[in-house]
């Protein structure tokens, strides 16, 4: 897979860096866009979509990552409107 784990790997300290903290603002972006159009709710379910779309890539074939870099993007606490 293309996690932050694995570029790590390759020996590019900075490109894995900027690979964790891509896929950590996914999960943010996702969670604090929708809910501040939508609501709590909507939020919570934007951090799971950004979950499941890191573990289930469409252009990688549906093989991903863990899951575990978005995550921050659910346990935000986005205040009701």
């Amino acid at each position: 897979n293309i996690g932050a784990t694995n570029v790590l790997r390759t020996g590019r300290k900075g490109l894995a860096a900027a690979t964790l903290v891509c896929d950590v603002l996914k999960g943010t972006a996702a969670a604090l866009l929708t809910g501040w159009l939508w609501g709590p709710q909507a939020a919570v379910l934007a951090g799971l979509g950004a979950i499941l779309g890191h573990v289930f890539p469409v252009g990688l074939g549906f093989k991903g990552g863990k899951g575990g870099a978005p995550h921050p993007g659910l346990a935000l606490r986005v205040p009701p409107s």
